[in-house]
Order: C-alpha cells, then structure tokens, then sequence
C-alpha cells in the first residue's frame, strides 16, 4: 500500500485562518495543511486560543450589534 497522494480541499489567503475547530471543540485536527510559496505564520495553542475568545466574547457582549465583517 503506497502513500496517498494530497487532494486539495480549499485554498487559503493571506488573512484566512484555519484550526479553530480543533481548538473550540478539544478535538484532534481533520486535515493537513501544505503551504505553497513564500508564507508567515502565527499558531496559538489552545489557551491563548481561549484567552482571545474570552476577550472577543466580553467585546460583543459590551457592544452588541456594533461588529460587522467586510
């Protein structure tokens, strides 16, 4: 049995994001992630991931309706 070839499932952009289910639900990763070219990265791990999520949520609760995405 030979190794399986990658199959592209979607392709990112410079500001997209990926993992955040993994982090939400304590679950392992579904997939990996091949970058192609030049690329920065920033990873968080679960509590960081949390402490931005905590911060977010006390944000919109303070706000409500005030957050919009472009």
């Amino acid at each position: 049995m030979g190794e399986q070839k990658p199959v592209t499932v979607l392709e990112l952009h410079p500001g997209d994001y990926f993992g955040e289910l993994a982090l939400i639900n304590e679950d392992a990763r579904a997939a990996n992630v091949i970058a192609v070219g030049d690329l920065t990265t920033v990873t968080l791990d679960r509590g960081a991931f949390t402490r931005c999520l905590v911060r977010l949520d006390h944000i919109l609760k303070a706000q409500p309706g005030q957050l919009r995405r472009d």
